[in-house]
C-alpha cells in the first residue's frame, strides 16, 4: 500500500502562509512548497508520525530548487505557527490514526446531502438570518455550555485565560499550539508536568512568541540590507 498524507480543504488559502511569507521575506508559493515537503517528511517518520526527522534545509532547497538561506528563513518563521520543536501543530486533528473508506465517505456525503435538502425545504419563507449570524449564535451557545475554551486531556483552559494568552502571544495559532502541547503532556509528560501544566505552558508559549518576534525582526533586517 502506498503511504499518503491528508490535505485540508482551505490549505492553499490558509492565512498562516501570508504571515510566514511576510516574516521570512519569501513568497507564499515558496512557503507552501516548503511546508508540503516538511509535512511529507513528518508523515514518513515511522517512529512518531507528525514529528520531522532528518530534515535539513539544504535537502529541501535542492528538492525545490531554492536557496538554502531562503528555506532556513521560512523554517524559522514557521516555528510557533505550524510547528514547534519539530512537531507539526494540529497533526492529531488533521491526520487521525485511521484509514479512510471511499465507500463510507460517499455514503456519509449522500446522507448529509439528504439532511441538508430536507432542512432547506422546512425553512420558513421569512427566514432572514445570515449564515454568519447563525454561526455566531452557535459559538455563543457553545461558550455558555462549555466550561473551557480549550478542553484537552491535560490542559483545561478557561475562556478568560485563553483570551489572555491570545492577546499576549498574537503570532501563535493558539489552539494548534495548545493541542500539540496537550498531546505531549498526555503521552510523554510525567505526573508532575501534567498536574502543574499552566505556568510551564505559559512559559513555553512565551518562548515561541519570542522566536517568532526574533524571526520577524531578522527578516526585516535582511530586507533592509537588500534595499541598501
Amino acid at each position: 500500500m502506498t503511504d499518503w498524507v491528508r490535505l485540508w480543504h482551505d490549505m492553499p488559502t490558509d492565512p498562516k502562509w501570508r504571515v510566514i511569507a511576510r516574516k521570512s521575506g519569501r513568497s507564499v508559493s515558496e512557503v507552501i512548497a516548503v511546508f508540503t515537503f516538511v509535512m511529507v517528511n513528518a508523515s514518513a517518520n515511522a517512529n512518531e508520525r507528525g514529528r520531522t526527522h532528518n530534515l535539513h534545509a539544504d535537502d529541501i532547497a535542492a528538492a525545490l530548487d531554492m536557496d538554502d538561506a531562503h528555506v532556513e528563513a521560512i523554517l524559522t518563521a514557521m516555528e510557533g505557527k505550524v510547528m514547534a520543536d519539530g512537531v507539526l501543530l494540529g497533526w492529531a486533528k488533521r491526520q487521525p490514526k485511521r484509514e479512510d473508506s471511499s465507500a463510507e465517505r460517499a455514503k456519509a456525503w449522500r446522507e448529509e446531502r439528504k439532511r441538508t435538502q430536507a432542512n432547506a425545504s422546512e425553512l420558513p419563507e421569512t427566514e432572514t438570518e445570515t449564515e454568519e449570524e447563525k454561526e455566531k449564535k452557535k459559538e455563543d451557545a457553545q461558550e455558555r455550555a462549555a466550561d473551557y475554551a480549550f478542553d484537552g486531556r491535560v490542559i483545561k483552559l478557561t475562556f478568560s485565560d485563553f483570551r489572555k494568552w491570545q492577546k499576549a502571544y498574537p503570532d501563535l495559532d493558539m489552539r494548534a499550539v495548545l493541542q500539540s502541547r496537550d498531546d505531549w503532556l498526555s503521552t510523554e509528560g510525567d505526573d508532575r508536568a501534567r498536574s502543574n501544566w499552566f505556568l510551564p505552558t505559559s512559559n513555553y508559549l512565551a518562548s515561541l512568541q519570542r522566536k517568532s518576534t526574533t524571526a520577524t525582526k531578522q527578516a526585516a533586517r535582511e530586507r533592509e540590507k537588500l534595499r541598501l
